[in-house]
């Protein structure tokens, strides 16, 4: 098992990034972080049972995972599997959370 956390410090209100973080996904997410082979950008339903995915124009698509948790202006919870074709077998999770930056 792993952890890995990073912390970005991002200079704007925590209302307004949580915005962008929820309905603009495409243009912050880096193209050079998409795994699909054709894949123009990342596209996400911000709810619980949504879901984090990719797809081309030709109809290819794979699931990142489903969000499991949304906690309005504080956190996103995706749970997703790996397959072999990408290192797997393996659980992911994924948590993005926002802080005031006091912590």
């Amino acid at each position: 098992m792993r952890e890995i956390v990073f912390d970005v410090e991002i200079n704007a209100p925590k209302e307004r990034v949580w915005k962008i973080m929820l309905n603009e996904l495409p243009k912050w997410w880096p193209k050079d972080f998409l795994a699909l082979p054709g894949a123009e950008r990342m596209q996400f339903e911000p709810f619980a049972g949504g879901r984090l995915f990719e797809s081309t124009q030709d109809g290819k698509h794979i699931l990142w995972g489903p969000v499991a948790k949304i906690l309005l202006g504080e956190a996103i919870e995706i749970i997703g599997h790996m397959t072999p074709t990408y290192g797997g077998p393996s659980l992911t999770m994924c948590r993005l959370a926002l802080s005031d930056g006091e912590s």
